[in-house]
Order: C-alpha cells, then sequence, then structure tokens
C-alpha cells in the first residue's frame, strides 16, 4: 500500500537586534549662548539654551532677519566662532546632516520628498542600502 509522506518544511528566520541608539538623551545642547558674526559688533541672538534630544522635531518660524538662519548655523557648529560665549556640547554620536534653502532649487519638482530623502539614505556618503521608505518617512516626521 501506498503510504503519504507528510514533510514541514522549516523556513529559516534571522532577527537582528536593533541598531544601537546615540549615547545620552541629548543630541545637542546649547547653553546660555550668545550668538553673532562679528565679535566687535553687537550680537544677533544672545542667552539662547536649547536642548535637543533624541527624536525632537524642530521648527523655526519668524519675519526674515529674526535670526532663524544664524541660529541653525551656529546648531551646526561648522563656524565655531559664532557663538561668542556659552556653549554648544554635541553628542559624540551625532551625525547632522543638513539642507539649506538654496538646495532645494537643484532638486527634482517632480519627486516626492521621501523618494529623495530615501534615495540619499541608501547613496549618500554615509548611505545604508537597507534603509526603508518606512524609516526615512519616520525620520522625516511623516
Amino acid at each position: 500500500p501506498s503510504a503519504a509522506v507528510v514533510t514541514t518544511a522549516r523556513i529559516p528566520y534571522l532577527k537582528l537586534p536593533a541598531p544601537p541608539k546615540p549615547h545620552g538623551e541629548n543630541l545637542l545642547v546649547l547653553k546660555d549662548a550668545t550668538i553673532g558674526y562679528n565679535s566687535e559688533e553687537k550680537p544677533l541672538l544672545e542667552n539662547i539654551s536649547l536642548t535637543i534630544p533624541r527624536g525632537m522635531k524642530l521648527l523655526l518660524r519668524g519675519p526674515n532677519g529674526a535670526g532663524k538662519s544664524t541660529l541653525l548655523k551656529a546648531l551646526r557648529g561648522n563656524v565655531p566662532s559664532m557663538i561668542q560665549q556659552g556653549s554648544r556640547i554635541e553628542n559624540q554620536q551625532l551625525k547632522l546632516g543638513v539642507f539649506t534653502q538654496d538646495l532645494a532649487q537643484e532638486l527634482d519638482k517632480d519627486a516626492r520628498a521621501v523618494d529623495l530623502v530615501t534615495d540619499y539614505a541608501r547613496t549618500g556618503a554615509d548611505g545604508d542600502i537597507t534603509i526603508s521608505d518606512e524609516d526615512a518617512r519616520r525620520v522625516m516626521g511623516a
């Protein structure tokens, strides 16, 4: 008599741990900062204290000339002399990306923002091809 052969195939499963998070809760801190371009002139911003914890979304809004771009440049830290007093403390694990106002003119106007971000996250200088659309949306706050 014929016998039925039943087998169960085991599908391999691999679960990796979540990637390590930056050490510490705060990514960037300004303490009692005085910010300006020229120490011989009146500072543009004074007594600025700002803590940016992991996951925070930040919106700066105000009229032209209010100091929004100046504050962002000071936060970036690429011109250390801008912080004339006080301190800027950056988490050692922070990788700061910058999207300047004039860069928008170079982008494909027909592309979706999430596609542009995802493409750069996968192929940019520190790119990671495993970045998902969902991860890109989460970073963008969507």
